[in-house]
């Protein structure tokens, strides 16, 4: 999170919003009320390091959106209609390698960020575009 302090720092004209996410295991609400948690206390870390609150929107997505599958070379993996192939719950109830099922949970256990401002700018996504 300090690599990120640092990009923030320098990058004093962005508004991020931190996202987190969960697995699947679990209560669908425990997990939405996890995730947000997590995202919350990103914010109050990076607070605490000196970034102004208004530049940073939490938001928790429990087990909403699955990570990407990524290839033996950490490409993401796309299906034959080019869209991305995702750690779905069927798909990891499918595998039966408790390494590969673990390592899959961990994937969906993350928190990210996403830049929704540049100088008060709102920025496109590019599938908007």
């Amino acid at each position: 999170m300090d690599e990120l302090v640092s990009f923030l720092n320098l990058n004093d004209n962005l508004t991020i919003e931190i996202q987190s996410h969960t697995d699947f295991r679990g209560d669908d609400a425990y997990n939405k009320d996890l995730s947000e948690r997590r995202a919350q206390s990103v914010v109050d870390y990076l607070v605490d390091a000196g970034i102004a609150r208004k530049r940073l929107s939490p938001k928790g997505y429990g087990e909403e959106e699955p990570a990407i599958m990524l290839d033996e070379n950490k490409k993401p993996v796309k299906d034959d209609n080019g869209e991305f192939k995702r750690l779905t719950e069927s798909y990891i109830k499918s595998l039966t390698d408790k390494k590969a099922i673990d390592e899959s949970h961990q994937r969906n256990r993350r928190t990210a960020f996403k830049v929704l401002t540049e100088d008060n700018e709102v920025i496109q996504e590019s599938a908007n575009q």
